[in-house]
């Protein structure tokens, strides 16, 4: 299974950084692929705090970081289904030591409250506008 995953990074309200891509990799279920996305989005969220830091704003407590997969937020925070990920590839299970060190806090948010989804799925404008407006770039 493949499929285009997306994230958007906001400091103060505004977005900082945003990606949407084709992922690279096969996933086998709709978990790993979600997995494999929450790796691109950690990884640029560990990159911005260690940023605000060198800048003298360092960053107190985990960084929020929503998902619309229970089932990949469970597998980040869960070692115990170790079993059911032998065939992944070992970088993906970044996530997990990411979130076991307290850089990022997993949280689950409905799949229509996921403002990145205007740049992986095609969108009525409506859906669109509500979309921009939950990322911070609402022109009004």
């Amino acid at each position: 299974m493949t499929s285009v995953g997306g994230f958007i990074c906001c400091v103060g309200g505004g977005p900082t950084a945003w990606e949407s891509k084709k992922q690279e990799d096969q996933a086998l279920s709709s978990v790993e692929s979600e997995y494999m996305a929450l790796f691109r989005a950690i990884r640029e969220v560990v990159w911005q705090r260690r940023l605000l830091a060198e800048l003298g704003e360092e960053q107190q407590g985990p960084t929020p970081l929503y998902c619309d997969s229970q089932g990949a937020i469970a597998l980040a925070k869960n070692p115990v289904l170790h079993g059911l990920t032998k065939h992944m590839k070992v970088k993906w299970h970044w996530v997990r030591s990411m979130v076991t060190a307290g850089e990022v806090e997993l949280h689950y948010v409905k799949t229509t409250a996921q403002p990145d989804d205007m740049m992986t799925k095609r969108l009525v404008e409506q859906q669109h506008w509500k979309c921009c407006k939950l990322a911070g770039i609402a022109l009004n």
